[in-house]
């Protein structure tokens, strides 16, 4: 017996082994095409230094320059034939993925493929539930994302790991959705699936449940579509399908039509302009990096040297500005790409009178710039910022928390302190594991409660006194800017020291802010609001 159990023993130990051999034998074969010399890594990094960016900046922008010309004559392909649209979203999605991060790709491709396989699976013949498997695949998704995520952070070339995680996140947003919708369909009548999907939150998002599970083609076709599969934007399945399948134009004259053709490739062309007048901003960053902040920098005492109004410029608000200006150019790029292609097409009209476009092209929207450059509140600016991701997490992990049977059943009352706390965990896993995103994102829960605590307090006071209500409104709008360019240079700096460094050089001001405002929060009261305005609320 204990040599049979020494057997099996050695049987384990050498299979355990030789796995973990296959890996890193394919992590090594990866690295080894990803990096070694070619003809391609050359010709990039020759030109990169030509300009002063990264030769991982420029893949990645060449690909998204690349999908406009497969979104031009994406418009060329007929109107009903979803079979065609499918193919040449997966054929032109290949080619990008491949430009921009090389033979990395193929485990996304592994990945796809496993979510697919798990899709097709009824889970209720293995004894499990729909929303089981739709959980599972959540995790699936997000654990690999967060995989990468880990894995950039040691790897030596971790700066093109940084980019090449942008894919696996959108991807784990785009099959988690896609689970979650096939599961919510199997759980439903015939009557509930045939209603007409309603537009959600600012931009009109639409998410439905799903009958079935969609067929190989429509899946890879959704997976893999050019224009958001290395950036974003993200689409459910139900957005992709009201165009590609043809509902969305459903009904409309040939004019009409034609029309929206014709403003769909102006709306993309002015998105790419747009994008490139960013994009040569990002390229100023090289001259105005906010490292001197950090007492240990070479430069740091020309940083301590500065008059303290052109160190707040210099080292504040022109960095983060440029950093935005990056951010913007990479979703401009892929939703300019995606309009230009029709899917950002949300089937509707605008309803203003005089507009010189005809048709809404919102789906999908990843900001709002104005309220994003400008923001009332932080809330608001969360909302129009990174707007995919507040979607996915508003409309399927925290409402997927709070309609799971069994954990409201087991927690009752405390389920939407338990989808809160679903949500933010799940938002900062998808970030990423460096100290800077934790310590960004808990700095900003806390002057979010802080600011409504202010709100209480001012807002009564100036609202109602007419024109002093525009006071309060540039007050908050001013305090939320001066904290985001106080705190947002962690989103840069990342790492724990780093982050440390900055908090040191600024005097850790961020937490005297957050600290001081609580405790004069506790002991202000409210100022009193005019009588007359306090009545007529009441009677409202």
């Amino acid at each position: 017996m204990d040599t049979i159990s020494a057997s099996l023993g050695n049987v384990f130990d050498l299979a355990l082994n030789s796995s973990f051999n296959l890996l890193s034998l394919y992590g090594r074969w990866i690295d080894h095409w990803c990096y070694s010399p070619s003809l391609i890594n050359d010709t990039v990094s020759d030109f990169a230094a030509t300009i002063g960016v990264s030769p991982y900046d420029v893949r990645m922008f060449a690909s998204l320059l690349i999908a406009f010309i497969f979104a031009f004559f994406h418009q060329l392909l007929p109107w009903k034939t979803p079979t065609i649209h499918h193919i040449y979203n997966l054929v032109a999605g290949v080619f990008l993925t491949i430009l921009a991060f090389g033979p990395k790709v193929l485990n996304v491709y592994i990945m796809i493929t496993t979510v697919y396989v798990l899709l097709r699976l009824n889970p209720r013949r293995l004894g499990l539930s729909p929303s089981f498997m739709s959980w599972l695949i959540f995790l699936l998704t997000f654990g690999y994302q967060s995989w990468e995520q880990a894995r950039r952070i040691y790897h030596p070339h971790s700066m093109e790991n940084v980019h090449f995680t942008s894919m696996p996140m959108i991807l784990a947003l785009r099959l988690s959705s896609l689970a979650f919708d096939v599961a919510r369909g199997s759980e439903m009548t015939a009557e509930e699936l045939s209603e007409k999907p309603k537009p959600i939150g600012p931009f009109g998002r639409l998410k439905t449940p799903l009958a079935r599970c969609p067929e190989l083609l429509q899946y890879l076709g959704y997976s893999m579509f050019y224009g958001s599969v290395i950036v974003g934007p993200f689409f459910t399945f139900t957005e992709y399908s009201e165009v590609t399948s043809g509902r969305a134009t459903e009904g409309m004259a040939k004019p009409d039509r034609r029309r929206l053709r014709i403003e769909s490739i102006v709306w993309g062309v002015i998105y790419l302009g747009w994008s490139c007048v960013l994009m040569s901003f990002w390229v100023l960053f090289s001259f105005f990096p906010p490292d001197p902040m950090l007492p240990y920098h070479a430069q740091h005492a020309t940083y301590l040297a500065t008059p303290l109004l052109w160190r707040i410029v210099r080292y504040h608000i022109i960095p983060i500005e440029l950093i935005k200006a990056k951010y913007y150019a990479v979703w401009g790029l892929a939703h300019g790409a995606s309009t230009m292609s029709g899917l950002t097409y949300s089937g509707r009209r605008h309803t203003m009178a005089r507009v010189w476009s005809k048709f809404e092209f919102r789906q999908g929207a990843n900001y709002t710039w104005l309220i994003t450059q400008f923001p009332p509140n932080l809330a608001l600016m969360t909302t129009h910022w990174n707007a995919g991701i507040g979607f996915f997490l508003a409309s399927y992990v925290y409402s997927g928390v709070r309609r799971n049977e069994l954990i409201s059943r087991r927690l009752g009352k405390n389920v939407k302190l338990v989808a809160t706390i679903a949500t933010f965990v799940t938002s900062a896993i998808w970030h990423g594991w460096e100290p800077g995103y934790y310590l960004f994102f808990l700095a900003a829960g806390f002057f979010t409660s802080l600011a409504r605590r202010i709100s209480g307090i001012l807002r009564p006071f100036f609202v109602s006194r007419g024109r002093l209500a525009y006071v309060y409104h540039v007050f908050t709008t001013l305090s939320t800017m001066g904290f985001m360019y106080l705190e947002m240079p962690v989103f840069y700096f990342l790492s724990w020291e780093r982050c440390m460094g900055y908090f040191q050089a600024v005097h850790y001001l961020p937490f005297v802010i957050l600290g001081g405002g609580f405790a004069l929060s506790a002991v202000i009261p409210p100022l009193p609001a005019r009588k007359n305005w306090a009545e007529g609320k009441k009677m409202d």
